[in-house]
């Protein structure tokens, strides 16, 4: 299946913009076509609640959230999604931040299977 719309909405890059905050992590937020997630939440709830309030983006709209890697510059924002998400982090992930969601572990090559879309997981 074809997405004809992706849009990526940067929550955090280290690089702060006029009405927006920041701090050494990442964050964004992705819609492909109906699907909406969160891709890292930076180090900070604070900064990502503070920046998708500017960007007009409702992070309980997110379908899921996707952890990078185990570093706090992209796991440290977690708690400001809403409780019982799903959240697909690499094998081995420990994290007591993500104590808070349905938590799915993905290993080097994995596919997911989302609302009828596959992904495809490339741990390289």
């Amino acid at each position: 299946m074809l997405i004809e719309r992706l849009k990526v909405y940067v929550l955090n890059d280290n690089e702060g913009s006029p009405g927006f905050i920041n701090e050494w992590g990442l964050s964004l937020f992705i819609e492909a076509g109906n699907l909406k997630f969160l891709f890292d939440s930076d180090s900070s709830p604070s900064v990502i609640e503070h920046n998708s309030k500017e960007l007009g983006v409702d992070l309980g709209s997110a379908s899921f959230f996707f952890l990078s890697h185990e570093h706090l510059g992209h796991l440290g924002g977690a708690e400001a999604l809403p409780e019982g998400k799903l959240a697909y982090v690499p094998e081995g992930t420990r994290s007591s931040l993500l104590r808070k969601f349905k938590v799915v572990e993905i290993n080097t090559t994995e596919e997911i299977l989302l609302s009828g879309n596959y992904f495809m997981v490339l741990n390289i």
